[in-house]
């Protein structure tokens, strides 16, 4: 590689389950601890979004990662909320919007 990164540190990983978002819960102290640093952020297709979190992980509807979602306590999602489309979108747009403020 031509970049030769040796020191990265990334806070992205999902299937962990909501209670591990620690670029949502602690979006605020990352822009502040490292105020150079990349931040990419997703977009998906908020129903097909919604459709897979329900459908993760396979063999597992009990417990899949909607469920996980709406029983974490995540900043802008209380516990209880995310129980349809709707509510998951508000979060994420929600979560767009505070990303847009504290990067831009």
């Amino acid at each position: 590689s031509k970049c030769n990164i040796t020191n990265v540190d990334a806070y992205a990983q999902m299937d962990r389950g909501p209670e591990n978002l620690v670029q949502v819960n602690y979006l605020n102290e990352i822009v502040r601890g490292v105020p150079n640093a990349t931040f990419i952020l997703t977009f998906r297709n908020m129903t097909k979004w919604y459709i897979s979190l329900t459908n993760w992980p396979p063999k597992q509807p009990e417990n899949n990662m909607r469920m996980r979602f709406e029983r974490a306590n995540i900043n802008g999602l209380p516990k209880g909320v995310g129980r349809n489309v709707s509510e998951f979108s508000s979060f994420y747009c929600d979560y767009v919007k505070r990303v847009r403020e504290e990067v831009a």
